[in-house]
């Protein structure tokens, strides 16, 4: 019967993220973006990637799906993208996952590979189809070095409430 947490939970904390991922870059957008550097909030790929070390695979993997789908037809108009790539992400976390003890610091270390990953890979998707004219030591000065700092900060702020929100409900589900 509370089995319904295990799934609602999860999917509610990444549909808010999702939420406050457009919001943030909005309201900050004169922040965000200067003459030299341009940050990219990644809220929901952070909440991906917690969840990609707390839940099961099967979940994870449709949670990644959806909101990659979310995050194309939303954010970018162009499906399909971020759909691949964070499932790709979770099934790579996945792997990873098995060989490494799971803390705050070695999720974050595989937090700062995976969103390097993600960037990279979005990066030459748009190059490829001539959507943006960023040469390689402009997206890795400008857009890549300032957008992991920027996430850092997100995850360090983020991880000790999303662990209580899964701990709360995974403990609950195991009391009834």
């Amino acid at each position: 019967m509370i089995q319904w947490k295990r799934t609602l939970i999860p999917l509610l904390t990444l549909f808010c993220l999702f939420i406050f991922d457009g919001t943030f870059a909005f309201v900050f957008r004169n922040q965000l973006a200067g003459d030299n550097y341009l940050m990219v909030p990644r809220l929901l790929f952070i909440g991906l990637l917690y969840f990609s070390f707390r839940l099961p695979k099967n979940q994870a993997m449709y949670l990644a799906m959806l909101y990659g789908f979310l995050y194309d037809s939303y954010y970018t108009g162009i499906l399909g993208i971020y759909l691949a790539f964070f499932a790709l992400i979770v099934y790579t976390v996945f792997y990873l996952k098995k060989f490494v003890y799971i803390n705050l610091g070695t999720m974050g270390m595989i937090g700062i590979v995976m969103l390097t990953l993600l960037e990279t890979l979005v990066y030459l998707v748009y190059q490829g189809i001539d959507l943006t004219q960023v040469t390689w030591s402009g997206f890795f000065a400008a857009r890549l070095g300032p957008t992991l700092l920027l996430n850092g900060i997100f995850y360090v702020l983020l991880y000790f409430p999303l662990k209580k929100i899964t701990d709360n409900a995974m403990e609950e589900a195991k009391m009834i």
